[in-house]
């Protein structure tokens, strides 16, 4: 099945919002995480390392499903005045 170009260039921008979306919240879920911690509880310390490599792994895949759906088109090359055909 052939996607048109402007929905391809759609869904990779949903694409690229989802990476972002996902790198913030691993972020935020990882920083936070630690907070209770800090904080002399030790019994709610979970360790975070699925986090970090769960949210590692869906921003890569969703920047490089992004960057497959559109490459956009090369700029035209630029001609010489001398290069012109009379």
């Amino acid at each position: 099945m052939h996607l048109g170009r402007p929905f391809r260039a759609v869904l990779s921008a949903i694409c690229w919002i989802l990476a972002v979306a996902t790198a913030g919240l691993t972020a935020a879920g990882f920083l936070g995480g630690g907070a209770p911690c800090q904080v002399g509880k030790g019994q709610v310390c979970v360790p975070q390392t699925w986090l970090l490599i769960g949210g590692i792994v869906l921003t890569v895949a969703f920047g490089a499903a992004a960057a497959a759906l559109y490459k956009p088109r090369s700029k035209p090359r630029t001609r010489f005045p001398w290069e012109y055909r009379d």
